[in-house]
This record gives C-alpha cells, sequence and structure tokens, in this order.
C-alpha cells in the first residue's frame, strides 16, 4: 500500500501548526485566537500571518497533519496476515493502537464535526481514499472468501466499526463497574467478519 507522506513544513510553520493543535484542542477552534496561537509559538503575530492567511488555513495544516487518518493508514500499510480473517484482526488492534496513542485524535475529530459541520473533510478525504482503498484491494487478496461488497462499503464498514469501538472505550466504557471492562476488541472483530446471529441449526427451515 502506499503510504501517505505529507511534506514536511518549515521549522516555523511547524511550531504554529504546534501551537495551534494544543491550543484547539484545549479551548477549541473558536475558542482560540491568532494572536494566542502565534504567542504559544513564540512568534509575533506578523509573523504567523507571514505563513497562514487566516485561523481557518491554519486549522486545516492542523487536519492535515493530525487527524487520525494521516497515521491510520501508513500504520494498517504495515499489516500481514495469508488470510483476510488475519489480516483484518491485525488491522483492528494496529488501529486501535494508533488512535490510542493520541487521545487528541477523537478531539480533533469532533471539532473538524461540531464546528465546522465537516466542511473540511471532502478535501482531507481526497487524499486519503486511495490509501483506503488500497487497504481494501489488500482485504480481497488474501486467502479466504469474501462477499462481493463494494470495496468503498468495506472500507467504511471497517473503518466505522473501529473507530466506533475506540469512541465507546473512551465516553462508556471506563465508566462501566470494574466486572464489565473486559477487552472486547475480538469481539468486534467477530461481530464484523460474521455479524451477532448464530448460524441456524443443522436441518432448521
Amino acid at each position: 500500500m502506499k503510504k501517505i507522506t505529507a511534506k514536511k513544513p518549515s521549522d516555523t510553520k511547524s511550531r504554529l501548526i504546534q501551537a495551534a493543535y494544543e491550543l484547539f484542542l484545549k479551548h477549541g477552534y473558536h475558542g482560540t485566537s491568532m494572536r494566542e496561537i502565534a504567542a504559544r509559538a513564540a512568534l509575533s503575530v506578523a509573523a504567523a500571518y507571514n505563513h497562514f492567511k487566516n485561523k481557518d488555513e491554519l486549522f486545516i495544516a492542523v487536519l492535515r497533519q493530525y487527524h487520525p487518518y494521516t497515521r491510520i493508514l501508513p500504520a494498517l500499510a504495515d499489516v500481514k496476515g495469508d488470510t483476510v480473517e488475519d489480516f483484518l484482526r491485525q488491522g483492528a488492534r494496529r488501529m486501535i493502537q494508533v488512535l490510542g496513542q493520541k487521545p487528541g485524535f477523537l478531539r480533533l475529530m469532533l471539532i473538524e464535526i461540531v464546528e465546522f459541520d465537516s466542511r473540511h473533510m471532502p478535501d482531507l478525504f481526497s487524499e486519503v481514499i486511495p490509501s483506503l482503498l488500497e487497504f481494501a484491494q489488500s482485504v480481497t487478496k488474501r486467502k479466504g472468501s469474501l462477499r462481493p461488497f463494494p470495496l468503498p462499503v468495506l472500507v467504511r464498514s471497517f473503518t466505522g466499526l473501529f473507530v466506533s469501538y475506540y469512541i465507546s472505550e473512551i465516553l462508556v466504557w471506563k465508566y462501566l463497574p470494574k466486572s464489565m471492562q473486559t477487552d472486547c476488541l475480538d469481539d468486534f472483530v467477530e461481530i464484523y467478519l460474521h455479524g451477532v446471529l448464530a448460524p441456524a441449526p443443522t436441518g432448521a427451515k
């Protein structure tokens, strides 16, 4: 699978993007000013505007550098497995591992959804969709019989299920009684691969 490699920004741009990322996570997009971002990056406001014409352009740069898909897709590119089942099991665990390394991923996604109504996602996804489809094609090359779903559906269902797993871990699972806090990732994989319905008894109509 082709790996996503973003252009490396200049040192000053990197400082601005990092500062903006930290402040957006803490205060949200609308709760953060360019003046605050420049101050956190130890720059003047004029210097910040020399690199980004406005705060929205800076937010897009933050999305391109820190959105979960920029980390998930390279991780999925390294997944091994001879069979479809092994490949997807490893892919699910790798995705959750990457998401867990950066708790800010979820906040950044929510800022884009809540404050922007996902306005920037079409441009971002135009960059990542080829790699998502390559992952789906990698699945079809493994040993095992797949039902004839379109590749975009295969990708959407896989990423959607395991992103929702990660979100539910943060928002719900950790607040359940300790006795109920079990590692259920394998169960999610089972549901993805085989559904929730038990096989009908032999001979049943």
